[in-house]
């Protein structure tokens, strides 16, 4: 099952910052374990490769897309 981000949204504050991602859901999918996956994936990719402390990923489902 794949998702795709729609929108990206961030607020710093001092040496941390906050992300909002916004994300349509493939129907079928494992909304908990995709939201977990991409909180701990963004979390590592923006730490690792800023410097940037994240405090806190959250996760907006917009949307379910459902395939014929």
């Amino acid at each position: 099952s794949s998702s795709a981000a729609s929108d990206v949204y961030k607020r710093q504050d001092t040496n941390k910052v906050s992300i909002d991602l916004h994300i349509i859901v493939e129907y079928g999918t494992n909304i908990s374990a995709i939201a977990d996956n991409i909180i701990s994936a963004v979390k590592y990719s923006v730490e690792e490769f800023t410097g940037v402390e994240v405090e806190d990923v959250n996760i907006f489902v917009d949307g379910v897309r459902v395939d014929n």
